[in-house]
């Protein structure tokens, strides 16, 4: 994930430290962004080349990633931002997003150099998807998916 804005855009973003014990401020910093601007371009593919930084860790990745994210995201969504329907949509979005780190989570480490905590994570994801019917087909079928979310990084990593 990465974060960038217009220098006018950055000078209107209030309480840039909002959020900054949440460990992902920059979900805040976008949806004022976004507010003040009334529009939003989304784009959900990869536009540049990354590389592996090694060992991660250091906070519950679960916590962050899901817990902290939809904690920020809940003002915007109290205030009529976001609208009932977009938030679902965004939620099964999110459940596909995180299949690869349910897998290392449930199934086996597909990612060897995190050692994030990942103490709570049911908890956490029936706090936050266990409402959509769609959460519990995927916990449900999980070993199935998650056997070919593994299989497939298995042989990225080959390739790489």
């Amino acid at each position: 994930m990465s974060f960038g804005v217009w220098k006018e855009d950055w000078s209107a973003i209030q309480d840039k430290l909002n959020y900054t014990e949440l460990l992902v401020n920059q979900d805040d910093w976008t949806y004022q962004v976004v507010e003040r601007k009334g529009r939003a371009v989304i784009f959900t593919g990869q536009y540049c080349n990354t590389q592996d930084i090694g060992r991660r860790k250091g906070y519950n990745w679960f916590g962050v990633h899901v817990g902290n994210y939809y904690d920020i995201l809940q003002p915007y969504v109290d205030k009529g931002l976001v609208s009932p329907a977009a938030l679902r949509r965004e939620k099964r979005q999110h459940l596909r997003w995180l299949e690869p780190y349910m897998v290392d989570v449930y199934i086996a480490r597909i990612f060897p150099d995190y050692h994030f905590d990942y103490s709570g994570t049911t908890r956490t994801l029936f706090k936050y998807f266990g409402k959509d019917p769609l959460f519990y087909v995927y916990m449900l079928t999980l070993p199935a998916w998650g056997l070919y979310v593994l299989y497939k990084n298995k042989r990225r990593k080959k390739q790489l």
